[in-house]
């Protein structure tokens, strides 16, 4: 079963009625109350938070839901390129923590049910997706168990892929270079095996296997900069994702 919902885009005041909107919808399709109950949490914060610092004349800020066989998908796009910050850089500045709260209950409103979350940025703005599986698939911590956490690599993809990056304490930015530096190698298992999983006439093949050498040489060398990172690490955690439980 699967389906797709768009809800019309509103300014920043019907930001509550969005969310019951998106919650009615979620009923509807006959989800489950406890992740209704989240997914309107997540909703909420990530439609206001477009509103507050996406928000472009001209251009909507648009919510969409989708229903697949196994979860939920819950996407908002704005025009603006600039990707939210969290309180991982300066959390003991108040404003600074307050300003990213909301994206730290996104980040664990997701990880609870098991979850994943990706920002997308291209020229003319971004779109955050998260996805939330109908059937709750272990906490934050069974995840680890994976050897790697996916919204602790996100956070540091959207640290590094500020446009501005001078406002980033250098404490909070070796953090974030350890971070995804050291997820080319805790990804790379999961990525080999989604690469052996493949058939072998599957035209993606040659281009993954490109890939992976690149991601190969990168692991080996003795400098890797921030564009290298930024081009690595968000598809070889697709690849990851899409992997099967245990890499051979």
């Amino acid at each position: 079963m699967a389906g797709d919902a768009s809800l019309p885009a509103v300014d920043a005041q019907q930001v509550r009625d969005m969310r019951l909107d998106g919650a009615a919808q979620l009923r509807r399709w006959r989800v489950r109350d406890e992740l209704v109950e989240d997914a309107g949490l997540v909703i909420g914060e990530l439609v206001a938070n477009a509103f507050l610092h996406g928000a472009v004349p001209g251009r909507d800020v648009v919510l969409t839901l989708s229903l697949h066989e196994s979860a939920i998908g819950v996407t908002v796009a704005d025009g603006c390129p600039a990707l939210p910050r969290l309180p991982l850089a300066a959390a003991s500045d108040p404003a600074v923590y307050e300003n990213g709260r909301g994206l730290l209950l996104v980040r664990n409103a997701t990880a609870y049910h098991g979850g994943n979350w990706r920002f997308t940025r291209w020229r003319t703005g971004k779109q955050i997706n998260c996805t939330l599986p109908l059937a709750r698939v272990g906490d934050h911590h069974d995840r680890m168990a994976w050897f790697y956490d996916a919204a602790r690599i996100n956070e540091a993809l959207v640290y590094l892929g500020q446009l501005n990056l001078r406002r980033i304490d250098p404490v909070s930015w070796r953090r974030v270079r350890k971070v995804l530096c050291g997820s080319l190698t805790t990804l790379a298992p999961f990525a080999e095996a989604r690469f052996r999983a493949l058939a072998k006439e599957d035209p993606a093949r040659p281009e993954i296997r490109a890939f992976l050498d690149w991601v190969r040489r990168l692991r080996a060398a003795d400098r890797v900069t921030s564009v290298d990172l930024l081009g690595a690490v968000p598809p070889l955690l697709d690849l990851a994702e899409a992997a099967p439980r245990q890499p051979a």
